[in-house]
């Protein structure tokens, strides 16, 4: 009878094997983990230039900026979120008499452009990203502006993981940009004096 039992118990190698295929199984069929960073003015710095005359450049920054970013490093996927309060726009620069540059911000709030009373926020928010090999190139997704959405593609000029040996973390930084015609937004006013491609840069650091 003994013997029977131990004929009918399963061998413990069969049992060990039974276990480590359960484990991969549940690992595969496991959904893969997204990390979630937010970002803050102080991680990330909207900027942008554009042309007067012909003749020279404006170059100004939005200094408040909320939004967030998603990345699931093995699916390749990176999710983007970023609202830009507009009345904190500055052109604000030591070349230029304060005064000049406080006038033309304020004209920069009013209605003919960002209009910042009624639009407080432009936002931009990711639907696809293209990578090449293991490094994000390309976020595609949506910009609203005044009232407007329109397709809007971010190139990634630059994204570096660098260890930070103080805080036992890898932040990511980087640096994406585009170009922008502002009448495709219904802000046309000043045309041609005032150019119509705007180029945009956004720098950003996320933890790893």
């Amino acid at each position: 009878m003994r013997r029977r039992e131990q004929n009918m118990m399963m061998p413990r190698w069969v049992l060990v094997a039974l276990t480590a295929l359960m484990l991969a199984i549940h690992s595969l069929a496991a959904p893969a983990e997204t990390e979630t960073y937010t970002l803050d003015s102080h991680r990330a710095t909207p900027g942008f230039a554009i042309r007067l005359l012909g003749i020279w450049t404006v170059k100004g920054r939005f200094q408040q900026l909320t939004g967030s970013v998603s990345i699931d490093r093995e699916a390749h996927g990176l999710e983007v979120d970023l609202l830009i309060d507009t009345a904190s726009i500055t052109t604000v620069n030591d070349a230029e008499e304060g005064t000049l540059s406080r006038a033309r911000d304020e004209t920069l709030r009013s209605a003919d452009f960002f209009n910042v009373k009624r639009y407080p926020r432009m936002h931009f928010h990711s639907t696809s990203v293209r990578f090449e090999g293991e490094r994000p190139v390309e976020v595609i997704g949506e910009l609203t502006l005044i009232g407007v959405t329109r397709p809007v593609n971010l190139l990634l000029s630059r994204w570096d993981c660098t260890p930070l040996m103080a805080e036992g973390n890898t932040p990511c930084m980087g640096e994406a940009t585009t170009t922008v015609r502002r009448s495709d937004f219904g802000m046309t006013f000043g045309r041609p004096a005032i150019g119509n491609e705007v180029h945009l840069t956004i720098g950003f650091a996320v933890p790893r």
